[in-house]
């Protein structure tokens, strides 16, 4: 007999990049399907392990102003510092997303520094973005 596992969530694909660009692409189709306001609950809610799972999250940025729209941190959500936010070497970091996301329909990659929720230590972070109905959705992946 034999027992077939099925994996599902950010860790079912193959390396963290593809895992990053997976989960992303999963972000924009939950929001196409249940709408922004439940999306954006989802994604910040810290229970919910589909969304928020350890260094595996989502943040949403409204493409045209970088606030963020959604994130595990409330205190980031429509927070004006959010937009001229700089990491350690002084990378803009979500201007940088936005960036990214806006130079090709399928998505960008950017790098910067950021504390990983998991360790709660500063690492380099490489993140995935894509641009959808003028929001910019970002996951991404600590080294």
């Amino acid at each position: 007999m034999a027992l077939m596992l099925t994996v599902a969530g950010p860790l079912a694909a193959a390396g963290p990049a593809e895992q990053a660009e997976a989960m992303t692409n999963k972000a924009i189709k939950h929001y196409q399907t249940v709408g922004k306001d439940k999306a954006f609950a989802d994604f910040g809610d810290t229970t919910n392990k589909e969304w928020v799972d350890g260094e595996w999250y989502v943040l949403v940025v409204d493409a045209e102003s970088a606030m963020a729209l959604a994130y595990y941190d409330p205190k980031m959500i429509n927070n004006p510092a959010i937009p001229d936010l700089k990491d350690m070497e002084g990378k803009f970091i979500i201007r940088d997303q936005i960036a990214a996301a806006n130079k090709t329909a399928d998505g960008g990659w950017v790098e910067y520094v950021w504390r990983n929720p998991a360790t709660k230590k500063l690492q380099k972070k490489k993140s995935f973005t894509k641009k959808f109905d003028s929001k910019v959705f970002v996951v991404g992946y600590y080294e």
